[in-house]
């Protein structure tokens, strides 16, 4: 791969939102910064919903500090990406969404549970009305196996079951499973 960008000075900077940061590289860091404010301020903008952005928003612009960390001249694009990464895990910079370099397969190995959960919702969303159907068929099918299993937890925990514990609102002692139905009626 040929690099175009040859003994170019890069600026790695930080932006410190309260106990947060972000860290950046740029050729320019007058435009960055610009370019920073205009993606923070303006909706349209694919990128205006980033955590650095929504951040920056919560607090203020004139309540962040940005801080130059350094100048290096370097051979190539990818040396200063190099860079940057480093000052990302140095300054443990969480605001970042993107990491230079970062291939799809590495990122969906370090967010694998946060993409999990959030397929899981958005099947359970668009599939509410299916997943509730197949749960009444398992019922239909299975009742007797499920009437055995409670009655069997029944046995087994009787005794807990049967504990009263006093009602918040009014002191009245009540087992914990009518405990619902008492504040409804009640309160």
């Amino acid at each position: 791969m040929i690099d175009i960008y040859v003994d170019m000075e890069y600026t790695f900077y930080k932006i410190q939102v309260g106990n947060e940061c972000y860290v950046g590289s740029t050729k320019n860091f007058k435009n960055r910064m610009s370019e920073h404010k205009y993606n923070c301020r303006n909706e349209k903008k694919r990128i205006y919903n980033i955590k650095v952005y929504k951040s920056i928003r919560e607090v203020g612009w004139d309540k962040i500090d940005v801080m130059i960390i350094d100048k290096i001249i370097y051979n190539s694009k990818h040396e200063a990406f190099d860079m940057e990464t480093k000052y990302m895990n140095m300054f443990d910079a969480k605001l970042n969404s993107r990491y230079p370099k970062r291939s799809m397969k590495e990122y969906y190995e370090a967010n694998k549970e946060r993409i999990a959960e959030r397929d899981r919702k958005k099947y359970r969303e668009s599939n509410q009305e299916m997943i509730r159907e197949r749960g009444k068929k398992y019922y239909q099918a299975n009742k007797e196996e499920i009437a055995e299993k409670k009655k069997q937890y029944y046995e087994a925990n009787k005794e807990k079951m049967k504990e009263k514990i006093p009602c918040q609102i009014c002191d009245k002692m009540l087992r914990k499973d009518c405990m619902k139905k008492h504040i409804k009626k009640i309160h």
